[in-house]
């Protein structure tokens, strides 16, 4: 113990222990070590050592010549080498990114790049930030504004809301956020404005030949899907008149699967509808991450195949489901064909025949009980025993029942050929059989008596 503490610069026998707990002795990347010299004496104390990859920096940080320096000024960063070489690489990456960004963000909006103007004006520092030359002039930033205004489609915000200007239908409170919330000044005019005549063939270039090719579509295909949603519900108000009904036969007619029950009916159809919403979610998801792609640029029809295919199957499933919950409940059939109900029938039955069925309940619920410990305990041990014990004895219960059934049965069909004088065996019958064999073998006395009573009254009819 005193020479893992030695060795490992621990200062007591806990840490040596929670050291062996965690592996961290014969790790040397996650232990403090001494350092001895060529003599063996001791230098330093409680020193770690780095066996990560070579980092080769090309720009010493302020104040140091690199980053080693640095942390071994600062106690914090004790051990943490590794930590704040990747915090470093972190903000390298960031830093290229932003730059990279603002690269092509400026390089997409240059002047002969793209319609779109815009200025920015610093009216504390009278500076202009444009990207059209002809409006970099402080002192004619006013008239350059109403030059914009003629490009054709322009926004003007401010800090104050009631200074905004724009022929755009778009609520003002919003370019206020948006511009406000990026601005690194106070006092500004932002400008942005659009030249409609569009002579650089950009995006809005491109997006204004779509418009001006589909746009007069657009009323007629919204007239158009009007029309065909209130032709889908005159049938579907149609479908759901004639449901059941036949030309062959009268009332309401089921088909097979109104025959199935109602709940199973219901989480059948639900389950379809739910799969193929989610695989036309998880194929969208996929093709939007970039997994499925055809040259460069997506399978546009295999998407729409795939679309349809899903839209088909969830209509067909949804109409299915709808006409066969409007037929059962026609039959009145939507509750009679039900689980619930099959359940609530049977529960009746068993509070009627409490008397009758309580000890098989009794027993049921102790098998049932016995079998659920069994199960839960992970090394079940005695009660493994037990659950067997349990389960010989209703096996033993149920062979002795359907012995007495069988039994009953018997005589019954023995009675019924004529053989009124045949006695059922009642040795081994218990409870309910007991008392019907007892009845049933006390049905050949009472026919007798009938009999003789009848022969009785007919002798005293002749006389």
């Amino acid at each position: 113990m005193d020479e893992a503490k030695d060795e490992y610069s621990l200062e007591s026998t806990g840490e040596v222990i929670d050291s062996l707990i965690n592996d961290w002795i014969e790790n040397s990347a996650s232990i403090y070590r001494n350092i001895l010299d060529s003599e063996n004496r001791q230098v330093y104390t409680k020193c770690w050592r780095y066996d990560g990859e070579k980092v080769s920096e090309n720009c010493a940080p302020v104040g140091a010549k690199n980053l080693l320096e640095v942390v071994n000024k600062d106690s914090r960063w004790n051990g943490k080498l590794s930590d704040a070489m990747s915090m470093l690489g972190n903000t390298v990456d960031s830093v290229r990114d932003e730059f990279l960004t603002w690269q092509y963000v400026t390089e997409e909006y240059k002047e002969g790049n793209t319609n779109l103007a815009y200025m920015i004006v610093d009216l504390d520092n009278k500076k202009v930030y444009t990207n059209r030359l002809a409006y970099q002039r402080f002192d004619e930033w006013e008239k350059n504004l109403e030059s914009m205004k003629k490009l054709g489609v322009y926004a003007v915000a401010t800090p104050k809301l009631t200074e905004y200007q724009s022929d755009i239908d778009m609520d003002g409170s919003q370019w206020k956020s948006l511009i406000g919330g990026n601005m690194w000044m106070d006092n500004y005019e932002c400008v942005f404005a659009v030249d409609t005549s569009y002579p650089i063939q950009d995006d809005f270039y491109q997006e204004s030949k779509i418009y001006q090719e589909y746009a007069p579509q657009v009323r007629f295909t919204f007239w158009i899907a009007i029309a065909t949603g209130f032709a889908m519900l005159v049938i579907l108000a149609w479908l759901t008149i004639v449901a059941g009904r036949s030309n062959r036969e009268e009332g309401i007619v089921l088909n097979r699967v109104d025959k199935m029950k109602t709940e199973i009916f219901i989480l059948l159809s639900v389950a379809v509808m739910v799969i193929c919403i989610y695989g036309e979610i998880s194929l969208s998801y996929s093709l939007l991450n970039g997994v499925w792609f055809s040259g460069d640029g997506l399978n546009g029809t295999s998407v729409l195949i795939f679309a349809g295919i899903v839209a088909v199957s969830v209509c067909m499933t949804g109409l299915t489901f709808w006409l066969g919950m409007v037929r059962r409940i026609k039959a009145k059939t939507l509750w009679k064909n039900s689980i619930l109900c099959l359940i609530i029938k049977y529960v009746r039955i068993g509070i009627r025949h409490l008397g009758e069925v309580w000890k098989a309940a009794i027993l049921f619920g102790v098998l049932v009980v016995v079998h659920w410990i069994a199960i839960a305990m992970w090394e079940p041990g005695i009660w493994l025993f037990v659950m067997l014990a349990a389960e010989a004895g209703a096996f033993f219960c149920l062979m002795r029942r359907a012995i007495g059934r069988a039994r009953i049965i018997k005589g019954v069909k023995a009675i019924a050929d004529g053989q009124v004088d045949y006695q059922i065996p009642l040795n081994g019958l218990k409870g309910g059989q007991l008392e019907a064999a007892v009845s049933i073998n006390k049905i050949g006395d009472g026919l007798d008596r009938a009999v003789e009573e009848s022969v009785k009254m007919n002798a005293s009819k002749r006389i």
